[in-house]
């Protein structure tokens, strides 16, 4: 993976943030790993919980409340 991707101040005010810690990794992961071309990006909850780090369980709690917001 190379690039970059811009990281705004406004994320302070982003209901991610105010979520634990393990939600804005699993964002952050989401965000950097979607194609800038297409757009697309397939992953699945084993990977993510993985390459994040934190438990499957954690992972479908963030999509649940990710869905709603």
């Amino acid at each position: 993976m190379q690039g970059w991707v811009k990281l705004q101040r406004s994320i302070l005010q982003q209901a991610v943030w105010a979520k634990p810690p393990e939600y804005l990794k699993i964002y952050t992961y989401l965000v950097v790993s979607v194609d800038r071309i297409s757009g697309e990006f397939y992953t699945n909850y084993q990977t993510i919980s993985e390459t994040c780090g934190v438990k499957k369980t954690i992972v479908d709690h963030f999509f649940r409340w990710a869905k709603g917001a």
